[in-house]
């Protein structure tokens, strides 16, 4: 394995305070290959270069040291299948290119904490009973508009809160026979609206 001679820290370790983030490359790719040498050399070469491109962006060097990990086993790869000239040159264009596309990718994800997810919830259920809050009142409003002028009467003293009992009352019938009526007239306007 290659270790910088400073450290020999691994890549995603964190280095004691004060002490630079060295880098560490890998000898073998993922799935255990060999990786070719000039790019393990052009990445330690290019150290400074790789580490200073987009770091506000970036804003962590571990992540850039896994970016770098990641296209000196793509220029390995590449290399396998036809020879490369000026592997310095080929490694920092792979990591310009991979490093694009992480920043393009974590640009899409946007990281909340669940006092936001919350929040959201909370407005969701607040725009549900908003929407129900609107159409309620224009269901009942087409929900009378099919009922007999009875039926609209009783419905609007009960939503007003008075018992079947003080509205039989107060139109001296039987509390059973206004219950009945009303049920009646409830399900013929049903039936028109086609509920």
């Amino acid at each position: 394995m290659y270790f910088l001679r400073r450290t020999g820290m691994p890549a995603h370790s964190n280095t004691t305070a004060g002490r630079r983030y060295a880098l560490w490359v890998s000898d073998k790719d993922d799935d255990g290959k060999p990786i070719d040498p000039q790019f393990i050399e052009a990445a330690y070469a290019l150290e400074p270069t790789l580490f200073a491109y987009r770091r506000r962006e970036i804003g962590c060097r571990s992540t850039t040291a896994e970016l770098i990990q990641d296209s000196v086993n793509a220029a390995s790869r590449a290399s396998h299948s036809e020879p490369i000239h000026n592997p310095r040159a080929y490694l920092l264009i792979t990591f310009m290119r991979k490093v694009d596309a992480y920043l393009a990718k974590s640009s899409r994800e946007i990281p909340c904490t669940d006092e936001f997810i919350e929040h959201l919830k909370a407005r969701q259920r607040d725009r549900d009973s908003d929407i129900e809050a609107l159409e309620r009142p224009v269901l009942i409003h087409q929900v009378k508009s099919h009922m007999d002028a009875w039926t609209r009467k009783v419905c609007n003293v009960k939503t007003l809160g008075f018992s079947m009992e003080e509205i039989a009352r107060d139109f001296g019938e039987p509390t059973n026979r206004v219950n009945v009526r009303f049920s009646r007239g409830m399900a013929r306007a049903r039936r028109l609206l086609k509920i």
